[in-house]
């Protein structure tokens, strides 16, 4: 399954329909992390074009598609701000009540199409972040999945300097924390707020929804409420 049909009512519906039982194992990540990290991969990919800067690409994606690079499924690649609404996303699996308080969160009304799929969830930095929790995390997915045998740990992320070796490919890198992208990262902390709030008090109590390691999670998600700038998490 490509991580954009999440967005897709289409794919969503053939998903439904076709694989009913299928299990889903989701990873998210901090929106305000996640938009510097896709934009600069489609930065060093795309070299020597050069990005529209992230105050640029503000809202939603349509007309801000960056052309000429082919990645993923096989969809040009496009980024903006609103990609990074990862509860958007999550809530198109239909798993919540779409309370009046989570309409607040999410800001539009959401077409959701139901699923029975069950669905395991992790924080990126339980697997891949510098407090990797991978033991915890191949447990939990081996449970999840009712395996008879147990997988191994998971190796860590590769650091952004051995995946993009060649520097100059490197020119156009940005630091969502300089001030020049004030107003983007201000829209992405919004998002990253609210995302978090809605993942936390809604998303992961819906009985067809297991997250690894609650505790480990609940309080990473969490984080996301906090300028990762500031905390030095970003720098």
């Amino acid at each position: 399954m490509c991580p954009d049909d999440i967005t897709s009512v289409e794919a969503l519906n053939r998903f439904k329909t076709l694989f009913p039982s299928t299990k889903l194992v989701i990873f998210i990540q901090n929106p305000v992390v996640l938009f510097q990290e896709m934009y600069n991969d489609l930065a060093y990919h795309k070299h020597p074009n050069k990005l529209p800067s992230p105050n640029e690409l503000v809202g939603s994606c349509a007309n801000k598609r960056c052309g000429g690079y082919t990645r993923g499924c096989g969809d040009t690649e496009s980024i903006c701000t609103d990609r990074m609404k990862l509860h958007h996303q999550l809530s198109h699996f239909g798993k919540t009540p779409m309370s009046v308080d989570e309409k607040k969160l999410l800001r539009v009304d959401v077409r959701t199409i139901p699923t029975r799929n069950e669905i395991l969830l992790f924080e990126h930095q339980q697997v891949f972040g510098e407090k990797a929790f991978s033991q915890n995390a191949t447990k939990d997915l081996s449970t999840f999945l009712r395996l008879k045998h147990s997988l191994p740990e998971v190796h860590h992320a590769i650091r952004p300097q051995e995946l993009y070796q060649e520097k100059q490919k490197r020119t156009h890198f940005i630091n969502i924390c300089d001030d020049e992208h004030k107003k983007a990262r201000d829209i992405l902390l919004r998002i990253a707020h609210e995302a978090s709030i809605w993942i936390c008090d809604y998303f992961i109590n819906s009985t067809d929804v297991t997250v690894s390691s609650r505790e480990v999670f609940t309080d990473l998600v969490e984080e996301w409420r906090s300028d990762p700038c500031v905390d030095g998490f970003l720098s």
